[in-house]
C-alpha cells in the first residue's frame, strides 16, 4: 500500500483502509491520495458509500412516474421507434 494514502489528512493503515473500502457506510470516511507536487499536484478522492435506502423510500423512487420509453434522440422525425430507428430491445 503507498505510504501517501491518507484518510481525510490523517495517515491509514491497512486495518482502517481496508474497513473504509470495504464499504461499511456507517464508519467509512473518505480516502485521499495525494499524486504529483507543485503547479501539477492532484489530488484522488474516494467517497464512502451512501446509506442505503430504506424499504419505504426505496418503494417510492421506484414509483415514480418515469417514462417507460427509450429516449427520444433514438427516435425518428417523427418520434416513433419503429423501421429504420428500431431498438431491439424495445
Amino acid at each position: 500500500m503507498p505510504a501517501d494514502i491518507t484518510d481525510q489528512g490523517q495517515p491509514v493503515g491497512a486495518h482502517a483502509m481496508g474497513h473504509a473500502i470495504v464499504g461499511d457506510e456507517h464508519i467509512a470516511r473518505a480516502l485521499v491520495q495525494a499524486h504529483g507536487s507543485g503547479a501539477t499536484a492532484r489530488d484522488v478522492w474516494i467517497n464512502p458509500p451512501p446509506i442505503p435506502l430504506t424499504t419505504p423510500e426505496m418503494d417510492h423512487v421506484f414509483g415514480l412516474p418515469y417514462a417507460r420509453s427509450p429516449h427520444p434522440a433514438y427516435a425518428d422525425a417523427q418520434g416513433r421507434h419503429d423501421g429504420a430507428t428500431k431498438i431491439p430491445a424495445w
